[in-house]
């Protein structure tokens, strides 16, 4: 689900829509808490190394800068 949350704020960003630097900042400190490996993996609830949270968290850093 958070793929879809934060492309949705990404996505509101974008088209104009004010989204709250808070907003952002939980969505990173999530990611902190389920990468491994200095941000090469990602997990689901915890820190892991499974392909497809790795994926969604890879390109959710990305459009987060």
């Amino acid at each position: 689900m958070f793929g879809w949350q934060f492309m949705a704020l990404k996505s509101g960003q974008l088209a104009g829509l004010e989204v709250g630097n808070r907003t952002i900042a939980s969505a990173t400190r999530f990611l902190d808490r389920v990468q491994s490996g200095d941000g090469a993996y990602c997990g689901y609830l915890a820190d892991g190394q499974e392909p497809t949270p790795t994926a969604i968290g890879l390109l959710a850093r990305m459009y987060s800068g």
